[in-house]
């Protein structure tokens, strides 16, 4: 659990008014001062000048304390240390009246806070554990018809999967990529309820290109990509003979990109492109869709967060692109957006051609 959530939620005493990245929060016990809110307001000046862990003073004669709670810079602000000099002073006097903190009482109360973020955290994944038990069987069975559809489209041995399976007849065909991408989707529910199963196992080499051609195949299924109402064409461009050493989750940072890109396209294109650069292969895929808002390019990968014209084009739960990079994390590489505005619009929700891509050293 993030301490901010747990602050938010009003979960975790706090004795001190502090301020953590993402605002303030009032203490339980003892107010935030009128010297911090007439020279500083919602920002206090000690959070951004002092640089180092422990105690600090401030231009207006305040103390401070810096701490971090399971890596979370917290700054404890408008109190009095035993070493603050300004106890006497006039105007200050009163203010620091009933604020005295040590050192000790912070580190003890930040020692306290980050075990109980660690025992929530405990329970959670037990939790989480818990609820993936009934779905085990359910996970074999998956694998088992992915096997099974495979063998059966599996006649010529000269001749790859993928070459098979686009000359199957059209019901085996869509059995083959249904269990594909029934496989696929219960790898993505694992790592959502436990994120660290994005890096369980050991890495081994994989053939990049011959998973594209893969995804592409089970992606442009048309019972999968008419789900909006429209066919969607996905087009794989480029090549690579080169392998990449990754986890077995990786292929679900692929998968998850282009059936988010199935997903919002307007024209029903969505275009994969693979270019090798001299030992280092990028990935992108493109497709025009609902504009993603400068201040929206982090957010997008945040848990449950969803672009807002992205909200009125589609349903969707903001999941997706946040396991994408958890894996993508995983697997040492970063995910990067860009969307570039059009002039053109539908339904007047402005349009985009979207790209996410992401470089891989082979």
């Amino acid at each position: 659990m993030q301490l901010v959530d747990a602050l938010r939620s009003g979960a975790i005493h706090l004795p001190w008014p502090v301020s953590v990245k993402e605002g303030i929060f009032d203490g339980h016990n003892m107010h935030q001062s009128s010297v911090c809110q007439k020279k500083c307001g919602n920002t206090p000046a000690c959070t951004t000048t002092f640089a180092g862990m422990g105690e600090g003073l401030c231009t207006f004669g305040m103390s401070y304390f810096q701490v971090k709670v399971k890596e979370c810079l917290v700054t404890i602000f408008g109190v009095r240390s035993l070493n603050n000099p300004n106890t006497s002073k006039p105007h200050l006097k009163d203010a620091l009246k009933g604020r005295l903190v040590n050192t000790q009482q912070v580190q003890d109360w930040a020692n306290k806070t980050a075990s109980l973020l660690t025992a929530i955290d405990g329970e959670f994944l037990r939790r989480q554990s818990e609820l993936l038990d009934p779905l085990h069987d359910s996970i074999r069975l998956g694998r088992q018809i992915e096997s099974i559809a495979n063998r059966l489209v599996t006649t010529d041995t000269s001749r790859s999967l993928e070459e098979q399976v686009d000359q199957a007849p059209p019901d085996l065909k869509s059995l083959v990529k249904a269990a594909g991408l029934l496989t696929d989707s219960f790898d993505l529910l694992t790592i959502y309820f436990n994120p660290a199963a994005a890096s369980f196992g050991r890495k081994s080499y994989i053939s990049l290109h011959g998973l594209l051609r893969k995804l592409v195949s089970i992606l442009s299924n048309p019972d999968y990509s008419e789900e909006n109402g429209q066919p969607v064409r996905i087009f794989l461009n480029g090549e690579c003979r080169r392998n990449v050493s990754v986890y077995e989750s990786f292929k679900l940072v692929p998968f998850a990109l282009i059936s988010n890109a199935v997903k919002y396209t307007t024209d029903g294109k969505v275009h994969v492109s693979l270019v090798d650069r001299a030992g280092v292969i990028e990935v992108s895929v493109t497709s025009i869709g609902p504009l993603i808002e400068p201040e929206e390019l982090e957010l997008i990968f945040t848990r449950r967060f969803r672009g807002k014209w992205a909200k009125k084009m589609a349903t969707g739960s903001g999941v997706g692109l946040h396991l994408a990079k958890i894996v993508a994390d995983a697997n040492g590489f970063a995910i990067h957006v860009t969307s570039s505005r059009h002039k053109s619009s539908t339904n007047e929700n402005p349009l985009a051609t979207n790209k996410f891509s992401f470089e891989i050293t082979s």
